[in-house]
């Protein structure tokens, strides 16, 4: 799956931002935690949305379930997690829609900057993934193979009886690792 991180890409690539809360449709929510469940914790960092010219800039590990919590319980140490921009909480939460009550999803990862150790070389295949009568979400996923990404899409999702999987690639090449040891 992807995440963009246009407001903090600064943050994310200096490797200050290990947390983002994101006001996500439950169905968005239920696929993350998913992931986390079955084990895919690895996935994309972009620096804005791919259908608007996003570039991926790196990778994020989660490191705990994704949760919601009310924003007004956001610890103050948060503030940092969150790539430290913000003053305070009330500046926080007023970026937010200033409602201390507004449930939002938290996403805890390290991120997995170009200068680290990545995998080599793998296939990158984006999805569309419709929910019924809802609007269509864009799944991007990493694997060794095309046919492996697409399982891995459709088992993502078998669990959910309300996600169809349109088979789409919008998005499908190789990637090279961004930091490679010529030596290994």
């Amino acid at each position: 799956m992807i995440l963009s991180f246009a407001w903090t890409t600064q943050a994310f690539l200096a490797g200050n931002k290990t947390c983002t809360r994101r006001d996500w449709a439950d169905r968005t929510m239920l696929a993350w935690q998913h992931a986390w469940d079955r084990g895919n914790l690895v996935h994309d960092a972009v620096d804005k949305l791919l259908f608007r010219g996003g570039k991926r800039i790196g990778l994020l590990k989660l490191t705990c379930r994704p949760y919601r919590e009310r924003l007004g319980d956001m610890p103050e140490r948060d503030l940092a997690a969150e790539g430290g921009m913000w003053a305070d909480l009330d500046e926080f939460i007023e970026l937010q829609g200033g409602d201390p009550d507004k449930m939002m999803c938290v996403i805890r990862f390290e991120p997995i900057l170009p200068e680290s150790p990545q995998r080599k070389a793998s296939h990158m295949t984006t999805y569309l993934v419709e929910a019924e009568h809802t609007q269509i979400e864009v799944y991007s996923v990493e694997a060794d193979s095309a046919d492996e990404a697409r399982a891995e899409v459709q088992g993502s999702f078998a669990e959910c009886p309300d996600f169809k999987v349109v088979n789409l690639e919008i998005y499908d090449r190789t990637i090279q690792s961004v930091a490679e040891d010529p030596d290994a």
